[in-house]
């Protein structure tokens, strides 16, 4: 498969190369690849979010609060177990 890029986006990736952040062309555009699926699969998940609340399927926004709080409570308290 050969790829176009923009002179600019060229450029950018020549530039990390040259910097050290990738060792060749190919591997900063397979991570712009692996990015752009994690942002792909974050809206389909907004997505799916909109299209249940819009179908009447939510919860209170203080059960959600509630959850958020427990679950950062849960993520402190395994951090410091592990020190």
């Amino acid at each position: 498969m050969t790829t176009d890029v923009s002179p600019e986006n060229a450029k950018y990736i020549e530039q990390l190369v040259k910097d050290g952040a990738f060792d060749h062309e190919c591997e900063a555009l397979n991570e712009a690849v692996g990015l752009l699926k994690i942002r792909q699969r974050l809206r389909d998940g907004v997505q799916a979010g909109i299209d249940q609340a819009d179908a009447g399927e939510f919860l209170p926004a203080d059960e959600v609060f509630s959850r958020l709080e427990n679950r950062a409570d849960e993520i402190g308290h395994a951090a410091l177990t592990k020190q």
